[in-house]
């Protein structure tokens, strides 16, 4: 939980000197190879955008890991979707799943730094999302999710282009 809470800290104080980043890049590492769930991406022409690279990793991480893991049962195929749209002078990027879905009661609360809907089901320790929207905010970006119980999640946010 301290690293969680220094973590989120460094959020409100340390971004680096904002850098060109190949979206290539940090998808093509980690989080695509271990992620077999990821059936689509947008395309071959990744963007580059503008951010910090640290943070602009956390961001993809946490929501892919997110998508990965509130699956269904292990019987449903399980799918996520990459996409993304250049939109003027940023890219908006949608991560779209067909998993458990978040009740509409829980969609703001699911924000609170540690808050889990349903912790004895699901391992984790309640930052995802937080840590993700606080990247967004911190590269002047906007953050949205819909979700629907059992049927997914489309989370969609902008980051600037490079």
């Amino acid at each position: 939980m301290q690293k969680h809470l220094l973590n989120f800290s460094r959020l409100n104080t340390d971004i680096q000197i904002l850098g060109h980043l190949s979206l290539k890049d940090i998808l093509r590492s980690d989080l695509i190879l271990k992620n077999p769930y990821i059936k689509d991406m947008s395309g071959k022409n990744f963007p580059i955008i503008k951010g910090d690279r640290k943070q602009i990793y956390l961001l993809f991480f946490h929501l892919l890991d997110n998508a990965k893991k509130f699956r269904k049962d292990i019987s449903h195929e399980h799918e996520i979707s990459v996409s993304w749209k250049k939109l003027g002078s940023f890219y908006r990027f949608t991560i779209k799943d067909n998993g458990i879905g978040i009740d509409d009661m829980y969609q703001e609360k699911i924000f609170k730094l540690f808050y889990q809907t349903n912790p004895e089901q699901y391992e984790g320790d309640g930052v995802g999302l937080t840590f993700a929207r606080k990247i967004i905010q911190k590269h002047g970006g906007e953050f949205t999710l819909q979700s629907k119980l059992d049927e997914g999640t489309l989370i969609s946010f902008t980051l600037p282009c490079s």
